[in-house]
């Protein structure tokens, strides 16, 4: 991000800063800034209450092209400098190196100016305190406005100090309802079952695109805590095809790079035509495990064909030598957003034969990027008339290896441009979040170089995010940034991950380990996790704690799913015990608001699930006829098994808590009779094996759906030998095929 009016006429630098001893590449662009920069210290506290300054903190990262132009454009300048070093103490955050400042003034930045975004300029009093924030787009012809602001925000510090303190004392308020989830709501009383997962997915289906795919409008991102829901917690038709539908169109799109592999951030618009052109370790690996979830359900190569193709570009481009993955590749080149990757046909034509190039139009074409208020993309005009690759063919599907060697083509031609810079910052999260995929796909694909990739970069991960006290770093190589709890959760599902792909007791001892030094830091007794290490809270405006799926899962729902597969690994069911108190103290908040908490409640899926496995009564089996519209009554027979030693009281003994059972779910249903088993001892006991049949039929064919969907609940108390246990139900959704006898003639 070199300026050339920074340097002298020797080409030395007019200024340097402090952070020209920061590790942090993003930091480091700054250090020549004509600013008094601080990294977040108490130095820069303490300075600003000697000198009664406000204190001014700029957060963005290494691969942000907006953070970039601010930072050529703004502060860079002379004036800019001259003024925030006489009238405030500056700080310069890398979001990366402190995700827990930027959870806790990006809220505050929502509260301030209703929106979010990096780069993320706020204004804090003495005591950490937000009072004013900038919005995103600050360009060079709003200079003079910056400066402006700066002097009349350095007025009312003096001024209406009073007010402005008071205001910063409400703000923050606001922000500890956001942030600092209080646990006295916590729903003992409520038990999240089966129908919380099902409400989820009927949300999810009113802000569906119906038309693209995703979710929500412009601009698009790809939520991939959605889409993994979807694939792992429901049976729904409906889900999965949300889910296949969102998988295909990001596969054909611009947000996926069909020439290099490897996902964008986001696309400016719904359609996912223009992307937004940073590349993040973390989409990689959500996504590649998205098309790995839905090629294990579906079998379908294309899924297979696209996962292959970006675990490809993350051990070419984002791995090192010695395995650990780097955190993202930069937007732009030359200060361009985009040069890289766009083309223009000429420069297609020229790479191709005539039969190639009709081909690969007969697939593809060029999404040309215009100038407008709309993309958010400057200097556009250098790249006029470029575009970025877009499939336009959906029976790609079918022949994407034959188009593949025209992809490789234009791979070759594009890798002797100049390559966007890549954030070499390895982040223990996300490295361990790139191993669990690898190590995912070794598994399900029986694949030994993915195996390999895996087993590589777990052993970096111990080898390398391990300090001498065994505990983690958040930054491979900087000690003075200790581990959040998302570090752990993830490094600790990495290991689990590699103990399922190997089945070596060591990755299971280690995730162990992990889970323990975890709980001891950052477990709090309601059972949750808060987000940083309690004894650094001085400098923290406010202890975090959420289960929120936002930009990737959050810590406490990665630490349910790690607590509910060791609980399936060892056979050790203390870990569902914790794994149900975290659960409680998010119920209330998951009742009001399901969205905020996709992947969690793909843990408590999985927990649920997990239970039926443990239950000692499962069905077995489900005897289920298609329907016929001309059928007036079908009968479902259900087969049920009880463990030796156990039974429970029969449907008609009236003594005890009998055995109900019932079938709901489609308003078109009639549920005539049921026959329960005939019991002929005194007692009236079910024990071993027995089956319940139903009579159901639908009051107006006409009205059906191709897939009926029927709620199963089976009620009943279980009892051992010498004493009844307690009172449980086992549900079970059943789906029933319906077909038009018109369809079925014979000839």
């Amino acid at each position: 991000m070199d300026n050339d009016f920074l340097r002298n006429s020797d080409g030395t630098w007019k200024y340097t800063n402090r952070l020209i001893n920061s590790k942090s590449l993003y930091l480091l662009q700054h250090a020549h800034d004509p600013i008094d920069w601080y990294d977040w210290c108490e130095e820069a506290f303490v300075r600003a209450k000697a000198e009664n300054k406000p204190i001014f903190v700029s957060i963005g990262y290494y691969s942000c092209y907006w953070c970039n132009v601010m930072g050529r454009e703004i502060l860079s300048s002379q004036e800019i400098g001259d003024t925030l070093n006489k009238h405030f103490i500056n700080i310069k955050v890398d979001k990366e190196e402190h995700p827990d400042l930027d959870k806790i003034y990006m809220s505050a930045r929502q509260i301030l100016t209703g929106e979010s975004g990096w780069p993320n300029n706020i204004f804090l009093t003495h005591d950490l305190k937000p009072f004013f924030a900038i919005g995103t787009l600050i360009r060079a012809h709003n200079k003079l406005n910056f400066q402006t602001l700066l002097l009349k925000l350095e007025e009312w510090w003096r001024l209406r100090h009073d007010d402005l303190i008071n205001n910063a004392s409400n703000i923050t308020n606001l922000m500890h309802v956001q942030l600092d989830k209080i646990s006295s709501i916590a729903a003992n009383d409520i038990i999240l079952d089966e129908q919380i997962v099902e409400k989820l997915s009927d949300q999810l289906g009113i802000y569906f695109d119906i038309q693209h795919g995703g979710f929500f409008g412009a601009p698009k991102f790809p939520n991939e805590s959605y889409t993994h829901f979807l694939l792992s917690s429901s049976e729904n038709p409906q889900a999965f095809f949300m889910a296949f539908h969102t998988l295909n169109k990001i596969a054909k799109s611009a947000m996926y790079d069909h020439v290099d592999g490897g996902f964008h951030r986001y696309t400016i618009g719904a359609a996912w035509r223009i992307p937004h052109f940073e590349k993040m370790l973390y989409n990689q690996s959500l996504l590649s495990n998205c098309y790995l979830n839905a090629y294990s359900i579906t079998k379908n190569q294309y899924y297979k064909n696209i996962l292959d193709s970006n675990l490809k570009f993350v051990q070419t481009s984002l791995q090192n030598e010695n395995g650990g993955f780097y955190s993202s590749i930069d937007a732009e080149t030359n200060h361009v957003p985009g040069k890289y990757y766009t083309w223009d046909k000429a420069q297609i034509k020229s790479a191709l034969s005539d039969a190639e190039y009709k081909e690969f139009f007969s697939y593809f074409e060029l999404e040309i990027i215009q100038e407008n208020s709309d993309n958010n993309i400057s200097n556009i005009s250098n790249i006029s008339k470029q575009g970025v690759l877009f499939c336009n063919n959906y029976d790609i599907e079918v022949n994407y290896i034959k188009i593949k060697p025209i992809l490789e083509k234009l791979r070759l031609i594009r890798a002797q441009r100049n390559h966007p810079n890549i954030d070499t910052k390895i982040i223990t999260s996300w490295h361990s979040m790139m191993t669990t995929t690898y190590a995912n796909a070794g598994l399900i694909l029986n694949n030994s170089l993915y195996t390999k990739i895996a087993k590589k970069a777990a052993n970096f991960l111990v080898e390398n995010c391990i300090n001498k006290k065994n505990e983690l770093m958040h930054i491979v190589g900087n000690d003075s940034i200790e581990a959040f709890s998302e570090d752990y959760a993830y490094a600790i599902q990495a290991l689990l991950a590699l103990y399922r792909l190997t089945a070596e007791k060591y990755w299971l001892q280690k995730s162990l380990d992990l889970l323990n030094k975890c709980n001891t830091i950052f477990l709090e007794s309601d059972g949750s996790y808060v987000y940083t290490n309690k004894k650094n809270d001085y400098m923290h405006l406010i202890l975090v704690r959420e289960a929120h799926d936002v930009t990737i899962p959050s810590a406490n729902s990665i630490m349910l799913d790690n607590l509910v597969q060791i609980c399936e690994l060892t056979n050790n069911k203390i870990w569902l015990e914790q794994a149900n108190k975290l659960i409680n103290s998010f119920t209330q908040e998951i009742i009001l608001q399901p969205m905020r908490f996709p992947y969690f409640l793909s843990g408590v899926y999985y927990k649920l699930m997990l239970e039926k496995a443990f239950k000692h009564v499962k069905l077995v089996n489900i005897d289920v006829p298609i329907l016929i519209y001309t059928m007036k009554t079908i009968t479902i027979y259900f087969y049920f098994e009880i463990d030796n030693n156990y039974y429970i009281y029969a449907h008609d003994n009236s003594n005890f808590y009998p055995t109900t059972f019932n079938i709901s779910g489609s308003s078109n249903l009639t549920l005539h009779d049921i026959t329960y088993p005939n019991v002929t001892d005194k007692v009236k006991l079910y024990k071993k094996h027995f089956h319940i049949s139903a009579n159901i039929s639908f009051n107006n064919p006409s009205n059906l759906n191709n897939i009926e969907r029927l709620d199963v609940t089976l009620y009943y108390q279980l009892c051992s030998e010498n004493n009844c246990l307690y009172k449980d139900k086992l549900y079970e959704k059943v789906f029933v095929a319906v077909q038009n006898s018109s369809f079925n003639k014979i000839d």
